[in-house]
């Protein structure tokens, strides 16, 4: 294997994981949208039905307690609209789209390459416009808290291959 086809595999598996990352960001804030949305529902259906049950009665413990429900459902949804979880959620599974088309692009040049065919007729500008690919998804990918742990040592590739660029 040479230098041109290790910075692609190495680019490819940069993309892979943070294709993975993204995803798995992704479905944790699908999972929290949805704790929140079934709090809220439940909670909203117990407060109803509680001043149902209650409606005939004024002034007792029951209308205290379907308004503290009440505040509480209301605590949930704008805690809820504040973090944007449907946004997030959308943002992440977009990068992770984009990152496994990015693999998919770098594993079909590979896979042609080792067959003597090259996808691309320069190679140098092949590589510059992957690099320049992974570059701009990385800059503006939305945030990953646990990415630094799952990829500071390809980080540091990515950077090492990017100072050898000059191809």
């Amino acid at each position: 294997m040479n230098q041109i086809e290790a910075k692609l595999v190495t680019w490819r598996s940069q993309a892979q994981r943070l294709s993975a990352l993204h995803e798995a960001q992704a479905k944790s804030f699908k999972l929290k949208k949805n704790i929140y949305l079934g709090l809220t529902i439940s909670l909203g259906g117990l407060s109803s039905i509680l001043n149902m049950f209650v409606n005939s009665k004024k002034n007792n413990i029951y209308d205290y307690v379907t308004d503290g429900l009440m505040l509480i459902m209301t605590g949930f949804v704008a805690f809820y609209n504040q973090q944007k979880y449907p946004e997030k959620m959308t943002s992440h599974y977009h990068y992770s789209s984009e990152y496994k088309k990015l693999s998919r692009d770098i594993g079909s040049e590979i896979i042609l390459r080792e067959s003597n065919e090259n996808l691309y007729t320069n190679l140098g500008e092949y590589l510059k416009f992957i690099k320049g690919k992974l570059d701009s998804l990385t800059e503006n990918e939305p945030d990953l808290p646990f990415r630094r742990a799952s990829l500071d040592n390809s980080d540091l590739l990515i950077s090492q291959t990017s100072s050898e660029d000059k191809v």
